[in-house]
Protein backbone atom coordinates (compact mmCIF):
# COMPACT_ATOMS: atom_id res chain seq x y z
CA UNK A 1 0.00 0.00 0.00
CA UNK A 2 2.75 2.09 1.13
CA UNK A 3 4.38 1.69 -2.37
CA UNK A 4 1.44 2.25 -4.15
CA UNK A 5 0.83 6.09 -2.44
CA UNK A 6 4.48 6.42 -2.88
CA UNK A 7 3.97 5.77 -7.20
CA UNK A 8 0.77 7.93 -6.80
CA UNK A 9 2.22 10.83 -5.44
CA UNK A 10 5.36 10.60 -7.82
CA UNK A 11 2.64 10.61 -10.70
CA UNK A 12 0.39 13.49 -9.45
CA UNK A 13 4.09 15.68 -9.01
CA UNK A 14 5.14 14.97 -11.97
CA UNK A 15 2.05 15.54 -13.76
CA UNK A 16 1.55 18.80 -11.88
CA UNK A 17 5.02 19.66 -12.98
CA UNK A 18 3.88 19.33 -16.58
CA UNK A 19 0.96 21.40 -16.35
CA UNK A 20 3.37 24.36 -14.99
CA UNK A 21 4.17 26.80 -17.99
CA UNK A 22 7.95 26.60 -18.88
CA UNK A 23 9.80 29.28 -17.21
CA UNK A 24 12.18 31.51 -19.58
CA UNK A 25 15.12 33.48 -17.54
CA UNK A 26 15.69 36.64 -19.02
CA UNK A 27 18.00 39.84 -18.46
CA UNK A 28 17.65 43.50 -18.53
CA UNK A 29 20.15 46.15 -17.79
CA UNK A 30 19.98 47.03 -14.40
CA UNK A 31 20.17 51.01 -15.17
CA UNK A 32 16.89 52.68 -15.54
CA UNK A 33 15.97 54.19 -19.06
CA UNK A 34 12.96 55.50 -19.12
CA UNK A 35 10.61 55.19 -20.32
CA UNK A 36 11.39 51.22 -21.32
CA UNK A 37 12.73 49.82 -17.79
CA UNK A 38 12.03 51.38 -14.51
CA UNK A 39 13.47 50.11 -10.99
CA UNK A 40 9.44 50.06 -10.11
CA UNK A 41 9.18 47.33 -12.70
CA UNK A 42 6.52 49.32 -14.87
CA UNK A 43 8.65 50.38 -17.30
CA UNK A 44 6.80 49.82 -21.08
CA UNK A 45 9.82 47.20 -22.11
CA UNK A 46 8.76 45.66 -18.64
CA UNK A 47 4.91 45.91 -18.99
CA UNK A 48 4.83 44.15 -22.69
CA UNK A 49 7.15 41.20 -21.61
CA UNK A 50 4.43 40.52 -18.97
CA UNK A 51 2.00 40.92 -21.71
CA UNK A 52 3.68 38.49 -23.71
CA UNK A 53 3.62 35.56 -20.39
CA UNK A 54 0.25 36.27 -19.58
CA UNK A 55 -0.83 36.07 -23.80
CA UNK A 56 1.26 32.45 -24.47
CA UNK A 57 0.68 31.29 -20.52
CA UNK A 58 3.88 31.01 -19.93
CA UNK A 59 6.15 31.94 -17.13
CA UNK A 60 9.27 34.63 -17.55
CA UNK A 61 11.71 35.25 -15.18
CA UNK A 62 13.67 38.66 -15.29
CA UNK A 63 17.05 39.55 -13.97
CA UNK A 64 18.31 42.98 -13.60
CA UNK A 65 21.97 43.05 -14.41
CA UNK A 66 24.68 45.03 -15.58
CA UNK A 67 24.71 45.24 -18.80
CA UNK A 68 27.78 43.73 -19.86
CA UNK A 69 27.02 41.31 -17.43
CA UNK A 70 23.43 40.36 -18.67
CA UNK A 71 25.39 40.05 -22.46
CA UNK A 72 27.82 37.62 -21.44
CA UNK A 73 25.07 35.45 -19.29
CA UNK A 74 23.22 35.40 -22.26
CA UNK A 75 26.33 34.55 -24.65
CA UNK A 76 27.33 31.53 -22.15
CA UNK A 77 23.32 30.19 -22.29
CA UNK A 78 23.12 30.88 -18.41
CA UNK A 79 20.12 33.14 -19.10
CA UNK A 80 17.68 32.61 -22.24
CA UNK A 81 17.97 35.59 -23.79
CA UNK A 82 18.07 39.40 -22.60
CA UNK A 83 16.17 42.25 -23.68
CA UNK A 84 16.09 45.58 -25.33
CA UNK A 85 19.05 45.19 -27.38
CA UNK A 86 19.48 46.57 -30.91
CA UNK A 87 21.17 44.80 -33.75
CA UNK A 88 25.07 45.13 -34.79
CA UNK A 89 26.53 42.26 -36.71
CA UNK A 90 29.05 41.29 -33.89
CA UNK A 91 26.28 41.47 -31.27
CA UNK A 92 25.10 37.76 -33.73
CA UNK A 93 27.93 36.08 -31.54
CA UNK A 94 25.37 36.65 -27.95
CA UNK A 95 22.41 34.72 -29.78
CA UNK A 96 19.34 34.73 -32.16
CA UNK A 97 17.64 37.87 -33.27
CA UNK A 98 14.31 37.30 -35.34
CA UNK A 99 15.74 37.45 -38.18
CA UNK A 100 13.86 37.64 -42.11
CA UNK A 101 15.99 36.93 -44.80
CA UNK A 102 19.11 37.12 -42.83
CA UNK A 103 18.40 40.37 -41.84
CA UNK A 104 16.73 41.31 -38.17
CA UNK A 105 12.66 41.70 -38.75
CA UNK A 106 11.89 45.28 -37.43
CA UNK A 107 8.65 43.72 -37.35
CA UNK A 108 8.97 41.91 -34.58
CA UNK A 109 10.88 44.60 -32.73
CA UNK A 110 10.10 45.01 -29.16
CA UNK A 111 10.22 49.17 -29.76
CA UNK A 112 12.31 51.71 -31.64
CA UNK A 113 14.40 54.64 -30.09
CA UNK A 114 17.06 56.83 -31.33
CA UNK A 115 20.40 58.29 -30.09
CA UNK A 116 20.99 62.00 -29.95
CA UNK A 117 24.69 64.31 -29.80
CA UNK A 118 24.00 66.61 -26.42
CA UNK A 119 26.82 69.09 -25.87
CA UNK A 120 27.15 72.33 -23.91
CA UNK A 121 25.55 75.18 -24.91
CA UNK A 122 27.95 77.89 -26.98
CA UNK A 123 30.19 74.68 -28.11
CA UNK A 124 31.92 74.38 -31.62
CA UNK A 125 30.83 70.63 -31.43
CA UNK A 126 28.84 69.98 -34.99
CA UNK A 127 26.74 67.61 -36.46
CA UNK A 128 25.30 67.76 -39.89
CA UNK A 129 23.81 64.52 -39.98
CA UNK A 130 26.50 62.74 -41.64
CA UNK A 131 29.96 64.30 -40.04
CA UNK A 132 30.71 65.35 -36.90
CA UNK A 133 32.95 68.02 -36.44
CA UNK A 134 34.98 69.76 -33.19
CA UNK A 135 35.05 66.79 -30.89
CA UNK A 136 39.03 66.98 -30.16
CA UNK A 137 38.28 65.91 -26.72
CA UNK A 138 36.05 62.97 -28.11
CA UNK A 139 32.70 61.94 -27.07
CA UNK A 140 31.34 59.93 -24.50
CA UNK A 141 28.77 57.45 -24.64
CA UNK A 142 27.27 54.50 -22.23
CA UNK A 143 29.16 51.00 -21.72
CA UNK A 144 28.54 48.33 -24.03
CA UNK A 145 25.79 50.44 -26.26
CA UNK A 146 26.32 49.87 -29.77
CA UNK A 147 26.86 53.46 -30.70
CA UNK A 148 30.23 53.19 -29.64
CA UNK A 149 31.40 51.36 -32.37
CA UNK A 150 29.69 53.52 -34.89
CA UNK A 151 31.60 56.66 -32.97
CA UNK A 152 34.33 54.26 -33.40
CA UNK A 153 33.78 53.65 -36.97
CA UNK A 154 33.97 57.40 -37.82
CA UNK A 155 37.00 57.53 -36.44
CA UNK A 156 36.60 59.73 -33.05
CA UNK A 157 37.83 59.26 -29.46
CA UNK A 158 34.94 57.63 -27.13
CA UNK A 159 34.93 57.69 -23.94
CA UNK A 160 32.57 54.95 -22.86
CA UNK A 161 33.78 54.36 -19.21
CA UNK A 162 29.92 55.47 -17.26
CA UNK A 163 26.92 53.87 -17.18
CA UNK A 164 24.68 56.79 -16.35
CA UNK A 165 23.63 59.60 -18.44
CA UNK A 166 23.43 62.10 -16.03
CA UNK A 167 27.41 61.11 -15.21
CA UNK A 168 27.95 61.37 -18.94
CA UNK A 169 26.21 64.73 -19.49
CA UNK A 170 28.15 66.10 -16.36
CA UNK A 171 31.52 65.02 -18.04
CA UNK A 172 30.27 67.50 -20.96
CA UNK A 173 29.43 70.12 -18.84
CA UNK A 174 33.07 69.76 -17.58
CA UNK A 175 34.73 69.83 -20.48
CA UNK A 176 36.21 66.60 -20.34
CA UNK A 177 34.30 65.04 -23.35
CA UNK A 178 33.00 67.67 -26.12
CA UNK A 179 29.73 66.37 -26.11
CA UNK A 180 27.62 62.43 -25.09
CA UNK A 181 26.33 60.15 -27.87
CA UNK A 182 23.24 58.99 -25.71
CA UNK A 183 19.58 57.21 -26.06
CA UNK A 184 17.66 60.39 -26.86
CA UNK A 185 14.79 59.32 -24.02
CA UNK A 186 17.16 58.24 -21.26
CA UNK A 187 19.23 61.43 -22.14
CA UNK A 188 16.06 63.63 -21.70
CA UNK A 189 14.90 62.16 -18.66
CA UNK A 190 17.88 63.14 -16.76
CA UNK A 191 18.19 66.18 -17.90
CA UNK A 192 14.77 66.95 -16.50
CA UNK A 193 15.73 65.15 -13.50
CA UNK A 194 18.11 67.15 -12.29
CA UNK A 195 18.36 70.89 -12.09
CA UNK A 196 22.04 71.09 -12.90
CA UNK A 197 21.84 70.17 -16.52
CA UNK A 198 18.78 72.12 -17.46
CA UNK A 199 19.31 75.16 -19.45
CA UNK A 200 23.16 74.44 -20.26
CA UNK A 201 22.74 71.88 -22.75
CA UNK A 202 22.07 71.18 -26.73
CA UNK A 203 20.83 68.76 -28.11
CA UNK A 204 21.36 68.38 -32.08
CA UNK A 205 19.17 67.34 -35.08
CA UNK A 206 19.20 64.91 -36.77
CA UNK A 207 19.56 61.82 -34.17
CA UNK A 208 22.68 59.92 -34.62
CA UNK A 209 20.77 57.21 -35.24
CA UNK A 210 17.07 55.55 -34.82
CA UNK A 211 17.60 51.93 -34.17
CA UNK A 212 14.98 49.10 -33.42
CA UNK A 213 15.20 46.78 -30.12
CA UNK A 214 14.79 43.49 -29.74
CA UNK A 215 14.31 40.73 -27.48
CA UNK A 216 17.06 38.09 -28.06
CA UNK A 217 17.24 34.44 -26.83
CA UNK A 218 20.84 32.49 -26.30
CA UNK A 219 21.91 30.16 -28.85
CA UNK A 220 21.18 27.77 -26.46
CA UNK A 221 17.62 28.37 -25.79
CA UNK A 222 16.53 28.97 -29.69
CA UNK A 223 18.29 25.41 -30.34
CA UNK A 224 16.38 23.83 -27.38
CA UNK A 225 13.20 25.74 -28.15
CA UNK A 226 12.99 27.40 -31.39
CA UNK A 227 9.13 27.38 -31.64
CA UNK A 228 8.46 28.91 -28.33
CA UNK A 229 11.29 31.36 -29.19
CA UNK A 230 9.34 32.36 -32.89
CA UNK A 231 5.97 32.62 -30.68
CA UNK A 232 6.69 34.62 -27.88
CA UNK A 233 8.75 37.23 -31.18
CA UNK A 234 5.31 37.06 -32.61
CA UNK A 235 3.72 38.06 -29.29
CA UNK A 236 6.07 40.64 -28.66
CA UNK A 237 4.85 42.06 -32.18
CA UNK A 238 0.92 41.57 -31.27
CA UNK A 239 1.38 42.84 -27.87
CA UNK A 240 3.22 45.71 -29.10
CA UNK A 241 0.21 46.59 -31.47
CA UNK A 242 -2.57 46.21 -28.66
CA UNK A 243 -4.55 48.45 -27.70
CA UNK A 244 -3.93 47.54 -23.98
CA UNK A 245 0.07 48.46 -24.61
CA UNK A 246 -1.37 51.53 -25.99
CA UNK A 247 -3.16 52.58 -22.87
CA UNK A 248 -0.05 51.31 -21.22
CA UNK A 249 1.82 54.44 -22.64
CA UNK A 250 0.25 57.53 -22.42
CA UNK A 251 1.84 60.20 -24.05
CA UNK A 252 4.40 57.61 -25.51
Amino acid sequence: MIRVLSGLCACLWLCQAASQPPAVRLCHEDAPSYPWLLENGRGLSQIMMGMVADRLGIAIQTEALPWVRCMAEVKAGRLDGLYKVSYAPERMALGEFPLKHGQPDAALRMLTDSYHLYRAKNSRLGWDGRHITHADKGIAAQTGFSIVGQLQQWDLRVDSSSRSAAVILRKVLLGRVDGAALQSRAADDAIAADPSLQGKLDKLEPPLAVKPYYLIFSHDFYLRQPALARRIWDAVAEVRASPAYAAARPGQ
